[in-house]
């Protein structure tokens, strides 16, 4: 698969399954437009619910709070075929995608993730 984005191109998108119905982990790999280095974002959950996250050089038990949506429809198209080959997962995959389409709740809306704001005297 190759997704071009303004920031870089999504080439290849993974799925972790436990126990057959549940789902462990949703990544994908993408080359930045700067680069050719291959990077990875990686979402990890428990019970359907976000436990942690990996981007290859910082990983950490909790979700950033200020990650913009993960996946939008271009990229969920691709999960679509997991569903048919994979029925058991459906449930679990829907949920957690639903925490993957969604923005963090500190993120500022800018697809950067930096916040802006303005000094002022008092």
């Amino acid at each position: 698969m190759e997704e071009d984005y303004k920031n870089g191109v999504v080439n290849e998108l993974f799925v972790g399954i436990r126990d057959g119905t549940g789902i462990a982990y949703v990544g994908k790999f993408w080359t930045p437009k700067e680069s050719s280095d291959k990077r990875i974002n990686q979402y990890f959950f428990q019970n359907n619910e976000p436990s942690g996250f990996n981007f290859g050089h910082i990983s950490r038990p909790r979700w950033p709070l200020n990650q913009p949506p993960v996946l939008d429809e271009r990229l969920m198209q691709y999960f679509a075929a997991l569903k048919d080959v994979k029925p058991g997962v459906t449930g679990s995959l829907n949920k957690c995608m639903e925490h993957l389409t969604r923005s963090g709740p500190k993120h500022t809306g800018r697809s950067d993730g930096n916040v802006s704001f303005k000094l002022t005297r008092r």
